[in-house]
């Protein structure tokens, strides 16, 4: 694994809420693939207990480096499709390619990814919206006692 997808990946974990705008730069200007870190507004749930919660939208181009970072850097426990809200599609788990084909022929509404990294289990579920993708990532710390 390259030291820049190791940072590339960092930079990812925990994303931020994206602007308003779209992600794809002018022509003349570099693709950029993370966002600000800032949580999402309300997503501070360290009183309650549970894991923060942050998202971001990305175009096709960061969709792909995203998932080909999260192949190249971390141990992928299950990807899990969703036709509507809260149905899955099927009962196993398919692979990063597969639901990546899934997302860009809009043939799920969102899948979700399920990896260890750094020491926790991130849940990253990318969802279809317009010509982009939203990402929403959660940390868990299964390992870690209850406060």
């Amino acid at each position: 694994m390259t030291a820049s997808r190791r940072q590339f990946l960092r930079n990812l974990v925990p994303v931020g809420r994206a602007p308003a705008t779209a992600l794809t730069p002018a022509p003349d200007q570099p693709r950029q693939t993370s966002v600000d870190p800032t949580p999402a507004p309300g997503a501070d749930t360290s009183s309650l207990g549970l894991p923060e919660l942050r998202e971001s939208l990305l175009d096709a181009a960061g969709l792909d480096a995203l998932l080909r970072d999260i192949a190249a850097c971390t141990q992928v426990i299950e990807v899990i499709p969703r036709h509507a809200s809260q149905r899955l599609v099927g009962d196993r788990s398919i692979t990063l390619q597969e639901g990546r084909s899934l997302l860009l022929h809009r043939h799920a509404r969102a899948v979700q990814i399920r990896y260890r990294y750094d020491d926790a289990q991130w849940w990253d579920t990318v969802i279809c919206q317009g010509h982009r993708f939203r990402i929403v990532r959660i940390r868990h710390d299964f390992d870690q006692p209850e406060h």
